[in-house]
């Protein structure tokens, strides 16, 4: 099954049923006490990587925009452990909202998600970044395998 992104990006999805998404994965603490903070503007995109991430037992957040991400930020009370963001989108970009929340919540670590090569994100302003970069497209395995290490160091 393919969920195909906006502008023709897809992310893979290697497996046709629920099953396929595997066992809940075993993290220092547990996973149920694990916030995600999703942010990507395509919706089946973020959709998707809602339910994986769901399924695996975190507490997901998921916005469309990186200003709906910084209202969250400001508004919610409890830790966000991760910010999972699309690099490329409109309005302000991945990078621009790490930074941003980075300033709100410098606890918060960060995993960008993009279908550009590494030198492109950084041209997209992640510079200067702590983060972790997630090529799209991407395995239900690869999401869950990087989100477990990305909050593990």
């Amino acid at each position: 099954m393919f969920v195909t992104a906006e502008p023709s990006t897809p992310i893979m999805i290697d497996a046709p049923g629920q099953a396929a998404i595997g066992p809940v994965l075993a993290t220092r603490s547990s996973a149920a006490e694990r916030t995600i903070l999703v942010v990507d503007d395509d919706r089946a995109i973020r959709r998707v990587v809602q339910l994986v991430l769901e399924r695996h037992q975190y507490r997901v957040l998921a916005v469309g925009s990186g200003a709906e991400a910084l209202t969250i930020c400001e508004s919610y009370r409890d830790p966000i452990d991760l910010l999972l963001t699309d690099v490329n989108m409109p309005g302000v970009g991945g990078p621009e909202t790490a930074k941003r929340i980075g300033e709100l919540r410098p606890d918060t670590k960060v995993l960008l998600m993009s279908g550009d090569a590494e030198d492109r994100v950084q041209q997209h302003g992640a510079s200067g970044l702590r983060a972790q970069v997630l090529a799209k497209p991407f395995s239900v395995d690869d999401l869950a395998e990087k989100v477990r290490e990305v909050l593990d160091k």
